[in-house]
């Protein structure tokens, strides 16, 4: 038989036990009758409560509430649901307790007891909150050192006015802003918008972009909104996806925008104000998520009031617009650009090509009517044609020299005088035939040529030497 004394001595043993493992799992344990006030406390609540037991103790959670002794009482909140409750509780004494409020029912379903249970949780929280903090300047600290290496890969600004544009193109690419690049051909319009999505939060999503100048109307509009199979006669039998939904959340570049026709300008208006489109022959509209960046070398305004282009347009796209100045407003970039481009082609061509101080002075003192463009054509041609491991001034001069080579390759006529219109016309058309004999992209043909691909395009349709050229 188990002696009455052992047995008082095992349930003591075992009370003191249970004791010691509560009192090291929980911070502390509140009791309250059904109406909120609090009748027992087991551990002090000083520590965590910032109060004494006796200022506690038949007192309600709702006056404790009152005097600021927590923010929000577990007690109270168990009166007032009549059920469980868990909740973060902030404390007189500066602590952050994890409270559970347990409410005991009597056999009527009244309420009889509010058991509350604590963990004080305020170095975890202070913890997680440093590591946030942590966790936010690291992200700072990557976005910057991004931003950096993105700076170093575009393009050199030690001028007043390109550091000025830098600055405002850093503020607003992270923002979905429409953003309209202006400025003479070749002054660097794409490698712009390329920034602009690179450091965006759309960087990982595709880059396209579109010349509306170089390609017909009908035949841009399929490209931008895509068909349904059997639209038109020549459509695809599947059908084709246009840029709209290609570009997917990435950043559609519409460059050459005031060479859009007036009929696409309204359906492009539509879709901005929408943010939808319907492709060619279809019935469902499509959300567009892309970004849109456009781009023009006109003064839009004037061809407002030409009545070529749109004034609804016009003030929905120029947002904000950014005017990148020509080379000879910026010359204090040159000496950066021609080390970029040297790097660069230096890199692609796999050579360790230097260019002399003679040759950089050359190089500093040219116009570059074609702008950065140009200056990146020439610093091409220099390191494919140079033979030595520098680049002289002759070389320079030999590249600089080419397009007054290639002017005087174009086969001369018995001398005749006509009307100026139709000599420049006959002196344009044996300067297009000439460069189109030795490149024949005309990509290649409006490098070398200085301007835009679209006006090789155009002025190739308006003489018709597309046609001269099939027959051949």
């Amino acid at each position: 038989m188990i002696c009455l004394k052992d047995e008082n001595n095992y349930w003591k043993e075992l009370y003191y036990e249970l004791k010691i493992a509560t009192d090291m799992a929980i911070d502390q344990i509140t009791i309250a009758d059904g109406n909120g006030v609090f009748t027992k406390i087991y551990k002090s609540c000083e520590d965590f409560l910032g109060i004494k037991e006796e200022e506690i103790l038949g007192k309600s959670g709702f006056e404790m509430e009152q005097e600021g002794v927590f923010d929000v009482s577990s007690t109270a909140e168990v009166v007032r649901r009549k059920q469980k409750v868990r909740f973060v509780q902030k404390t007189k004494a500066n602590k952050i307790l994890l409270v559970t409020g347990i409410p005991i029912f009597d056999e009527k379903n009244n309420l009889n007891k509010i058991i509350n249970i604590s963990y004080d949780i305020t170095e975890k929280k202070a913890l997680e909150e440093q590591l946030r903090e942590t966790e936010s300047k690291l992200q700072w600290y990557k976005n910057e050192a991004f931003l950096r290496s993105q700076k170093n890969n575009y393009m050199a600004a030690e001028s007043e006015n390109m550091v000025r544009i830098n600055e405002l193109i850093d503020t607003f690419a992270c923002k979905d802003i429409l953003i309209m690049l202006l400025g003479d051909t070749g002054v660097g319009k794409n490698y712009t918008a390329q920034y602009i999505h690179k450091i965006s939060p759309r960087n990982k999503e595709p880059f396209i972009t579109i010349n509306c100048g170089a390609i017909p109307e009908q035949l841009l509009e399929s490209e931008l909104f895509g068909y349904e199979k059997g639209s038109f006669t020549g459509a695809l039998n599947c059908g084709k996806e246009g840029l709209f939904q290609a570009v997917g959340k990435g950043t559609l570049f519409l460059d050459e925008i005031a060479e859009l026709s007036l009929g696409l300008q309204v359906k492009l208006l539509t879709v901005l104000d929408e943010k939808k489109f319907r492709p060619i022959g279809g019935i469902e509209e499509l959300e567009l998520k892309a970004r849109i960046i456009v781009a023009t070398n006109n003064d839009l305004a004037k061809c407002v009031e030409e009545g070529t282009f749109r004034e609804d347009l016009y003030y929905r796209i120029n947002i904000l617009p950014i005017k990148i100045p020509s080379l000879m407003e910026r010359k204090e970039d040159i000496p950066g650009l021609i080390d970029m481009f040297l790097k660069i082609y230096n890199e692609k061509y796999e050579t360790e090509k230097k260019i002399s101080a003679s040759a950089y002075e050359e190089l500093l003192l040219y116009r570059y009517p074609g702008n950065i463009r140009e200056l990146k054509n020439i610093i091409e041609r220099l390191v494919i044609l140079s033979h030595d491991p520098e680049i002289s001034s002759n070389d320079v001069s030999k590249v600089l020299n080419n397009g007054q080579t290639l002017l005087e390759s174009v086969p001369k006529n018995d001398f005749k005088i006509v009307p100026l219109k139709e000599g420049v016309a006959n002196y344009e058309k044996q300067l297009l035939r000439a460069v189109a004999k030795k490149y024949k992209s005309t990509r290649e043909q409006a490098r070398i040529l200085g301007v835009d691909q679209s006006t090789i395009v155009k002025k190739r349709q308006k003489y018709l030497l597309n046609d001269e050229n099939n027959h051949h």
